[in-house]
């Protein structure tokens, strides 16, 4: 009951804002054509194969930012009216969060779903449906993840302002550790654990075999190097070990974990305010 309520709380609120559902929708179409366009017809050429990499990886960390951004801002301005509405026992924590996971998640899947439709094409990745659809699902996988983060953050973060700073460094791990710009058999021992959090990491992993498996490209007189299996581009970067089936459980198993620390952040914060009322009251 108090969850139904909540979301239905949170569903009329939006709908009362119809401008900022408005302008995800239409960002999420400019970026796909504006993405799309930029790499616009990828050949199979030494130059098509960079681009694919780049593109690829692009989409990734542009989606996850984005998802991330479209949510930190709905804890912190929320904050008094919750800690109100707790310390008057109307509802519980897990209740609160589990009903902003439930509006925002349908239309942050739209929209990603939206911008894979309109730039896959575009850019000439693939042509396989099944290839189509399977990139569709790791992006969508990728926002899930993206929204469990960018909720943990606005937890986390003790106001809007703050929530932002945090993002980017957030932001940073991940790519860092997606296997693109440091290769995974290169990360020092101290951080070698990070890579397994990296969303960015696993759902690179998924789109590149996905997307070389099996491909072929040619070759020009004026090629410096030549690579023509798309295999040795997955294997350049190490990710043959983990089947795609592997990498959609690791993805939803982190989005889980990161949904897991908001609570438990949440949790210690409501339980830190009554302690401190408490200690007031008292003196």
């Amino acid at each position: 009951q108090q969850l139904w309520s909540l979301v239905k709380r949170d569903v009329l609120n939006q709908l009362r804002n119809p401008m900022i559902i408005r302008v995800k929708a239409m960002q999420n179409i400019v970026q796909g054509l504006l993405f799309g366009l930029i790499f616009l017809q990828l050949g199979y050429d030494q130059q098509g194969l960079g681009s694919r990499e780049g593109c690829i990886i692009f989409f990734v960390v542009a989606l996850i930012f984005t998802t991330i951004q479209g949510v930190i801002s709905n804890v912190p301005r929320e904050r008094a009216i919750f800690y109100h509405e707790r310390d008057s026992n109307i509802y519980s924590v897990s209740s609160y969060l589990l009903s902003k996971f439930l509006t925002d998640l349908p239309g942050e899947l739209f929209f990603n779903f939206l911008f894979s439709v309109i730039s896959y094409w575009l850019v000439g990745l693939n042509p396989g449906v099944g290839q189509f659809f399977i990139f569709c699902l790791f992006l969508i996988l990728n926002a899930f993840a993206a929204i469990c983060i960018g909720y943990w953050i606005a937890v986390l973060s003790p106001n809007e302002t703050i929530a932002l700073i945090i993002t980017p460094f957030c932001c940073i791990f991940q790519v860092l550790f997606s296997g693109t710009f440091l290769n995974l058999d290169d990360v020092p021992d101290w951080g070698i654990w990070i890579p397994y959090w990296s969303v960015t990491r696993w759902t690179f992993q998924a789109l590149i075999v996905n997307e070389f498996d099996g491909a072929t490209f040619h070759c020009s007189p004026s090629d410096t190097t030549c690579t023509t299996s798309g295999k040795d581009v997955i294997d350049k970067y190490n990710f043959g070990d983990t089947p795609m089936y592997g990498c959609g459980l690791i993805i939803f198993g982190i989005g889980l974990g990161f949904a897991f620390l908001a609570y438990l952040t949440l949790a210690l914060k409501i339980g830190y305010v009554v302690v401190r009322k408490k200690k007031t009251k008292s003196s």
